[in-house]
């Protein structure tokens, strides 16, 4: 299964390589718990779900969410007094 994957493992440390800007994520990493080098998209019988990367995306969509009603509601604000501005 694709959830199965390592790169979804709590054990799984990615490695990086440096790039002109940024760090380039590779295709491989290190399982800490069978202390090995694997594939990311490899599997074994020691995944264990990532809760952090879980917890991350949804704290993100929430922060996101909220950060659309507020300018939701800066904008009627400014619409309403630019209204009775014209009136």
């Amino acid at each position: 299964m694709k959830e199965d994957r390592c790169c979804r493992c709590t054990h799984f440390q990615r490695f990086y390589t440096m790039g002109l800007r940024k760090f380039n994520r590779t295709k491989i990493g290190r399982c800490c718990k069978c202390d090995e080098i694997v594939n990311a998209l490899d599997t074994c019988e020691n995944w264990e779900i990532d809760t952090r990367k879980l917890s991350t995306n949804y704290g993100l969509k929430f922060s996101l969410h909220d950060l659309m009603v507020k300018l939701s509601t800066i904008r009627q604000l400014v619409e309403e007094y630019e209204k009775d501005e014209k009136l």
